[in-house]
Order: C-alpha cells, then structure tokens, then sequence
C-alpha cells in the first residue's frame, strides 16, 4: 500500500497541518535547506506529526555544489561545504562530526534516518561512498527503527538497463541491512530535452527502467520513497513502493539541475488544476477556453474545489489549487491501493491512462481550428503514450505476464 508525504519547502503556511489533519496527506518529507532545524523542531510539536510520520532530508547532495545554493544548510556549522572524493576515504572529521549531528537533528523529531547521499551521475566514486555511507550509519547510529539509502540518480543513469542491473547488483551485494530506499531522479532541466512543455514526458526505455529499478529494489525487501513527485507518483504507486511525496511548488514535485543550480525564482505562477480523470496538470486559462466549447466536468477530480473551478477557476487561491492536487493524487492512490496486486494494480493504471488519451482526443476533435488551444492539448496529453509503451516494457522487463 502507497502512502502519500508531503515534500516540504519555501513559504509553508498552514499547507502541511491542513492536508494532514484532512487526511489527504500521511506525512511530511523535510528540508532543513528551506527551514533551520530549530523551527522544524518547534513546528513538529504540532500533535497532527510524530516521529512516525515525520522524515529529515539531509540534502547531503548539495554539498557537491556551490556553497551559494546552501540557503539554510550554510547555518549548520558542520554541513560540508563542496565535498571533495578524498573527505570519506580519508574520514574527515568535520564530515564525521555532520554525521553525528544529522542523526542527532533527525532523532528529534522521527523514527527514521535518511542518511546522507551525493547525486549519482555515473558508476563511480559518488555511488561507492554513498553505499558506504549508508552501512556506516547503520552501524553506528542504532536508536532507529528504519534507515533510508539516499539514491538520487541522473535521468541519464536510466537510459540504460544494463547500468540499472549494475546499480542493483552493487546494491544487492554490499548493502547487508536492506531497510529503506530514499529515491528521486535528478533531471537534468525541468521540462524535458525535448520542445514538448509537459512536467510528466519522458521516453518510454527511461521511465520503463525506473519502475524496472524500483520494482527490483522492492522485491530485494526495500521499503521505498520516492520525492519529488508530480503525477508519476500514479505509476510508481502502481507498482506498490511505500511512499511517495510532492510538494506545493513545481520545484517540489520534480527535482532538476536547471532549477537547482539557478537562482530560486518562481517566475509568473499560474493556477493549474490537476485532473485524475486526464491525469493531467493544464493551467485554468486553458481549462476556461475548452469550457467556451464543451462541458468541462468531466475533467474533475472528485475534491471539494471542483465546483469552483468549472465556474471560475480564478476564485480559487494558489493556496486551494495546492490543496487539490494532493487531494487528487490522495483518490486516485487509494484507488490503486484497493487492487489487490500488482498485476490489477497495473491494470487499472493502463485502464485510466486509455481514458485519458480518449478524452483528449475528443478534445482535440473539437478544436482541429483552433491550432493554439489544439497544440496545448497535445503538449499537455504527449505523456500518456508513453506511459502505455513504459508499462508495456516494463513488465517485460520485470517478467510481469
């Protein structure tokens, strides 16, 4: 059964008490590079978390990066600034001593503990340490009741399955204490390196060789959460991983070095609805000319803001459009939940995708005329083929029949 967390952030407000005590969201992911500890302390205090619903990011990855990205991990005394190969082999003491400081700041407020992890962009050095670290903590930091791998993996890491046998061997020989996995891809920029503007699109081999590699990590007895998530939280749910987290801005749902490596900016916002039924995120703007045309309801996704947005989409906050998503994603993960294994899990995933491509076909068939609101549709629709061919190879992959 999937779980939903809320990967928090920047300007976090009453979103996390609210999705939580609504229960829409199960708990929280958090950064200590948006929010000191101290703060993080005080707001667990709050009854709606405890140390079981509650993970500690470390974003130890940062540290291969310039220091001017740090924001509040620069307030941590003993965050390593621009970690260097030799810091571990060698056992530097300033890295040691950050060591025993995170498993400190994560003992206070959760039962887990994330450990520490670069980005892995190819089989080297920043993979073998990451591994070792893990066994490392496991071994002196006893007082937990689960442990987490970090894996955060370039999107290049998955073009192929032969690197993803490698990456799983390695795993499945040198990490004695199979416990937990914490996992997000790091993007290389935020859309994709094609001219498609949609969050969700990427080629079939690559998406098919994540849930290859999740599904793998599964069956060695991994827990397993996946961050940053937007609506492929719906496919990684499909193949039973136990957590999966989102966050309230863009930023927060798909982790990209273009982002990252920038600037924080958040541009021009735009209100987005997410639609479960076009497993889609599409702006109200767009939303609102369709409706000139045909009855928009069947777009919804079942949330108390439904009503509102077939109305007028500009009534609702960025705070409500906030809301809906995890309340989407919340229905339709409990959907897949309710499947009883994975092959109907599967099932329904590929019977819902098929839904929403012939939605938009009968959308774009009444908009052949009108090129600009008929290109949107097919930007926003080019994911779903894909994730028919992902599924289609992946279960090929994993021998699913």
């Amino acid at each position: 059964m999937t779980k939903y967390l809320i990967q928090h952030g920047p300007a976090k407000g009453s979103k996390i008490e609210k999705a939580i005590v609504d229960n829409y969201c199960d708990g929280v992911v958090f950064s200590p590079r948006e929010e000191t500890i101290e703060s993080i302390q005080n707001y667990c205090n709050n009854n709606f978390l405890n140390k079981n619903n509650t993970f500690y990011d470390p974003q130890f990855y940062y540290a291969r990066y310039d220091s001017s990205l740090y924001k509040n991990l620069d307030k941590n005394s003993t965050y390593p600034s621009e970690i260097k190969r030799k810091d571990w082999r060698t056992r530097d003491e300033n890295l040691l001593k950050y060591f025993d400081n995170h498993a400190e700041e994560s003992f206070s407020i959760s039962n887990h503990l994330i450990t520490p992890g670069l980005c892995i962009d190819s089989l080297d050095w920043k993979f073998d340490h990451t591994l070792e670290i893990y066994n490392f903590c496991v071994e002196k930091y006893k007082k937990f009741e689960s442990y987490y791998l970090t894996l955060a993996i370039g999107e290049n890491m998955f073009h192929s399955k032969n690197d993803i046998d490698e990456l799983l061997e390695d795993i499945n020989d040198e990490i004695e204490f199979k416990d937990g996995i914490y996992f997000f891809i790091v993007h290389e920029n935020a859309e994709n390196n094609s001219n498609i503007k949609n969050y969700e699109y990427m080629d079939e081999e690559t998406l098919s060789n994540i849930l290859y590699f999740l599904y793998k990590l599964k069956n060695m007895n991994f827990k397993i959460l996946s961050a940053y998530n937007f609506l492929n939280a719906v496919l990684f749910s499909m193949i039973d991983i136990d957590y999966v987290s989102g966050g309230w801005f863009n930023t927060l749902r798909k982790f990209s070095k273009d982002r990252f490596e920038s600037v924080d900016t958040f541009g021009i916002r735009k209100k987005r609805y997410t639609s479960i039924p076009l497993l889609s995120y599409f702006t109200g703007e767009l939303a609102d000319l369709i409706s000139q045309k045909i009855n928009i309801s069947f777009m919804t996704s079942g949330t108390p803001y439904d009503e509102n947005f077939i109305n007028d989409y500009d009534s609702l906050s960025f705070v409500d459009y906030e809301q809906e998503f995890w309340i989407s994603m919340h229905n339709v993960i409990q959907e897949i939940n309710s499947r009883q294994n994975i092959e109907l899990k599967i099932d329904y995933v590929v019977q819902i995708i098929k839904q929403a491509v012939l939605y938009y076909d009968n959308m774009m068939d009444n908009f052949i005329e009108e090129k600009e609101i008929s290109n949107k549709l097919k930007n926003s629709s080019a994911h779903l083929n894909k994730w028919l061919l992902a599924i289609d190879l992946f279960k090929k992959k994993a021998l699913i029949i």
